[in-house]
């Protein structure tokens, strides 16, 4: 775990062109990948990332500096060695056409297969292994056509697992997956970093997936700087925030999200405990008031309280209250339809 399995030394990439200057997309790169470590990749759109990436993974020749493997230079292998040391899970989604899901997984096998191609039975068990290390061991015989997008990428990893490298580089793996499958890819990812001590490096537009799941975060900044480190140290040095900062939203440090910055409509309390004022609290919030979280004994300098009397256990009860009034409301959209019309929310 001292050495990094994969490390970028002042590395420089972009695009040759062939008349005129080369076009540097980012410049003087340093950074390391561990084993058993799971780095996201995060930045501004049109950032750099997948060019980043690809020169990572050698598919992308760098301008400048080096890519190192165990201290190698990937860029000096041909592309059998590279195979064996890094595979690299793109964001396109290839046409497999009638191809099985156990013949896609299978093409893992290339670096090490004779110019025939055929699997040996140790081969054939690596597959298998993979298959079902990414739970898809049931989905070997169909079509990889027939799978769902949440299916297609768990196949997309397993092809990954057989090709037996140490790192792993996936661009955008969850590019076309609802809210729970990108969930569980990611958590997926993060499992094989634990129980495999594969290296994963991917980018993500994701935020709240990366900051709940990375161990380390690689973040382009507006200024082409990169930043690593865990997530918790790039949001207390406002690292993240200064990359993604915007007219009209901010990010809020304690809860580790960005969220739209409404003109203030004044300040709220709320009192109570448990989940039920967690989410009163938190539909104020996105309601423009700023909320206070305790216990009152006077209404100065309030638009309004609520009293959550429920847990979570209980049908869900709250108390409105200003000096002038005071309403009970039995569900979060009853309160919150009200406060919108007495307050122009």
């Amino acid at each position: 775990m001292n050495k990094p399995v994969l490390k970028l030394k002042d590395l420089s990439i972009g695009y040759t062109k062939r008349r005129g200057p080369e076009n540097t997309v980012l410049s003087g790169i340093s950074l390391e990948l561990f084993p058993g470590e799971l780095v996201c990749l995060i930045g501004p759109n049109g950032a750099g990332k997948s060019t980043l990436l690809r020169s990572a993974a050698g598919l992308q020749t760098s301008l400048g500096g080096a890519v190192e493997f165990m201290g190698e230079d990937i860029n000096q292998l041909n592309e059998k060695d590279r195979a064996r040391k890094i595979s690299v899970v793109l964001t396109e989604r290839a046409d497999a056409g009638m191809i099985t899901v156990f013949s896609l997984v299978s093409l893992g096998r290339y670096p090490y297969t004779p110019f025939s191609g055929k699997l040996d039975q140790a081969d054939v068990d690596i597959v298998h292994k993979a298959l079902d290390d990414v739970g898809g061991a049931d989905l070997a015989h169909r079509g990889v056509n027939t799978l769902s997008d949440g299916e297609r990428q768990k196949i997309m990893i397993a092809r990954a697992l057989a090709q037996d490298t140490d790192v792993i580089i996936l661009d955008e793996p969850t590019a076309f997956l609802d809210l729970p499958r990108r969930t569980e890819i990611i958590g997926l990812l993060k499992k094989l970093t634990r129980e495999t001590g594969k290296s994963i490096l991917l980018s993500t537009h994701d935020l709240h997936l990366a900051l709940r799941n990375a161990d380390k975060l690689w973040l382009i900044g507006r200024d082409r700087a990169i930043h690593s480190g865990a997530p918790e140290d790039l949001i207390l040095n406002q690292d993240l925030e200064k990359a993604f900062i915007g007219k009209g939203i901010y990010f809020d440090r304690l809860h580790g999200s960005f969220v739209n910055a409404f003109e203030g409509k004044g300040r709220a309390g709320i009192s109570g405990s448990g989940l039920h004022t967690v989410w009163v609290k938190r539909a104020m919030e996105r309601a423009g008031f700023s909320v206070e979280h305790k216990e009152f004994t006077s209404f100065k300098d309030l638009s309004f309280y609520v009293l959550v009397e429920s847990s979570e256990e209980e049908p869900f009860s709250c108390t409105f209250s200003t000096p002038e009034e005071s309403s009970h409301f039995s569900s979060i959209w009853d309160l919150m339809f009200y406060i919108r019309n007495h307050y122009t929310i």
